[in-house]
């Protein structure tokens, strides 16, 4: 899988949440990358095998996405081309998509899913309330494909699935920070966090990502941190 596939469905190898080089991956490494793969315990079961089979052919769904979105418009792609470019047949993208619009939503959304959870494993008493780092990174290395995919008619409503996952987690996290605040407090809080990380992300993709990811990830750190500035006696 390209490293630009990632954007909308895998998790940062570990080594770019370490700043280290990956021997897999110039960025990220998806499903591959053997940092991220821990040592099998036990023979795998049907579940496992059918986990397997699901991821597999998700990747290969996404490198054909990415094929066909950096060199033409993605509203312009159909399921037809899309499993054609993917070596897959249309009854197995059903299996697990309802359609072209549900495997862009819900990719992007697992993508958020996994770098939180990357992101957990490595620093579990980290500041950060939503992975906003590898995220950024994700995005802008994917380029061409993320500006095309900006100016698709499925882009809002994939900014807003994500936005309600991120408000999930910046919730859980913020909570995991400050366990004594109201709740009220602390939902309004994960509520204004999430959509101001969408609001940047959504106007640095559509703008074509003329800042660095460090520029993205500094200025959110901006804003997170003033609006948590009072702390948890004021959330």
């Amino acid at each position: 899988m390209s490293a630009v596939a990632a954007i909308i469905v895998h998790v940062p190898c570990p080594s770019v949440i370490n700043k280290a080089p990956c021997r897999a991956s110039k960025l990220i490494v998806p499903a591959n990358c053997q940092a991220m793969t821990p040592a099998p315990t036990a023979a795998p079961t049907a579940r496992t095998t059918l986990d397997r089979r699901a991821r597999r052919t998700r990747a290969l769904l996404v490198d054909a996405l990415v094929e066909l979105g950096v060199a033409g418009e993605i509203d312009a792609i159909d399921v037809g081309q899309l499993t054609a470019a993917a070596g897959i047949g249309r009854s197995t993208f059903y299996t697990h998509y309802a359609g072209k619009d549900d495997f862009l939503i819900s990719s992007f959304v697992n993508l958020i899913v996994m770098a939180e959870e990357a992101m957990a494993v490595k620093y579990p008493e980290r500041a950060d309330i939503i992975p906003s780092s590898p995220l950024f990174a994700h995005v802008h290395e994917a380029g061409d494909f993320a500006r095309n995919v900006a100016k698709s008619e499925i882009f809002p409503r994939q900014m807003a699935a994500a936005e309600t996952k991120l408000r999930e987690i910046a919730e859980k996290n913020l909570s995991r920070r400050f366990p004594d605040i109201p709740n009220a407090n602390r939902r309004e809080s994960a509520v204004y966090i999430a959509a101001g990380f969408i609001g940047l992300l959504r106007w640095w993709m559509t703008n074509g990502l003329q800042q660095t990811p460090e520029e993205m990830q500094r200025a959110f750190s901006r804003l997170t941190k003033a609006a948590l500035a009072d702390g948890p006696a004021h959330l």
